[in-house]
């Protein structure tokens, strides 16, 4: 799984010739066919309507170090579980 800080997928150029299309954030199949289509049209020369909402997205934000994120997601899951019961 791929995500980034902000939520946003990218596509595009990794090299000449090398399309891709990436980071869709763990809903993979819808934001993935969407960026498969865009970038395919991207690589067909083609200006779409799709072409320019995916560039018009903001660059990837990149989470902190592991050492930092672990702690973070760890405690927000264990807060999760003991709010979990108050909401029945």
């Amino acid at each position: 799984m791929c995500m980034s800080r902000n939520s946003v997928p990218k596509c595009g150029t990794l090299s000449d010739g090398i399309w891709a299309a990436v980071c869709q954030n763990g809903v993979g199949a819808a934001k993935g066919t969407i960026s498969g289509r865009a970038v395919a049209e991207m690589a067909a020369g083609e200006d779409t309507d799709l072409v320019a909402d995916m560039a018009a997205f903001e660059d990837l934000q990149r989470f902190p170090p592991r050492f930092v994120t672990t702690p973070v997601m760890q405690a927000r899951i264990l807060g999760a579980r003991l709010t979990a019961g108050r909401e029945a």
